[in-house]
């Protein structure tokens, strides 16, 4: 399988990427500041003025992403194993 297949969307990637960003928000309500799953990201200066990004939206932006290579690489190994 390449990158193309592996990162292509289906039915499977979409469903599970789904419940775990749903999972992964009702997280961040109880837990405003967990930052799961970066919880080391604290802030991150951008601005050459000192203005920081908050890591709530740091967080938003790049948890997403890690959640859908997380949910293709589980599709991935499930469809492995049934294969067989």
């Amino acid at each position: 399988m390449n990158w193309k297949q592996f990162l292509k969307p289906n039915l499977k990637k979409i469903v599970l990427f789904v419940i775990l960003l749903i999972a992964f928000l009702v997280l961040l309500n109880f837990y405003p500041n967990s930052g799961y799953p970066l919880p080391f990201v604290n802030e991150i200066n951008l601005w050459p003025s000192g203005m920081a990004i908050e890591p709530i939206q740091v967080n938003l932006l790049i948890n997403p992403i890690i959640w859908y290579l997380f949910t293709c690489f589980v599709v991935w190994i499930y469809d492995r194993i049934r294969k067989k």
